[in-house]
């Protein structure tokens, strides 16, 4: 755009600060179809833009009154969905404030379960091999009835069988509770 125009633009519009290039264009393109009309046109044009302004001014409240019930609604509407995302915005911040305490009390559950898991799995192994410690628990008895009878051969085979398990297996409580009956 030629510099006189912009100072035109700038001179008839002294508020407009910003350098709007495309505005600018469509008033130079006003002004250059402005400066081509004879004086008569330009005379007339005050009143024709002036009748312009009325008629979309009537379009504009035509379109308003035929469409009441749709702007109204239009309106009730977008009330609606704001107060909505107002609504949903609350929700996302609790459920962002609160997911992580959720994610911890998830883990603990998961560890508890992981405990649990194992423990059950130590008891199933205990349920499954009950006879093997039915005769372990038996063996301080049946030592007791060998001494009581004599059979000392017998006693000290069963004397030896505990003392070879409790070298290899002295943590486990029941292996410990063997030693401190054969003991006594």
């Amino acid at each position: 755009m030629s510099q006189e125009l912009r100072e035109l633009c700038h001179l008839l519009f002294p508020d407009d600060t910003a350098d709007q290039t495309e505005y600018f264009s469509e008033i130079s393109d006003y002004i250059k179809k402005l400066g081509s009309q004879n004086w008569e046109y330009v005379r007339k044009e005050p009143e024709r833009l002036s009748e312009e302004m009325r008629h979309l001014t009537e379009q504009t409240q035509e379109l308003a009154f035929t469409n009441y019930k749709t702007f109204v609604e239009t309106a009730e509407t977008s009330k609606t969905i704001m107060k909505d995302l107002g609504k949903s915005k609350d929700s996302l911040a609790t459920f962002l404030d609160t997911t992580p305490l959720f994610i911890q009390e998830c883990e603990k559950f998961s560890q508890m379960a992981t405990s649990i898991v194992k423990e059950k799995s130590q008891y199933n192994t205990i349920r499954s091999q009950s006879d093997k410690l039915l005769e372990l628990l038996e063996l301080p008895s049946l030592m007791r009835e060998a001494l009581n009878a004599e059979d000392y051969e017998s006693a000290l085979d069963i004397f030896t069988f505990i003392r070879n398990i409790s070298k290899r297996y002295s943590d486990i409580p029941i292996v410990q509770v063997l030693i401190f009956y054969i003991k006594k």
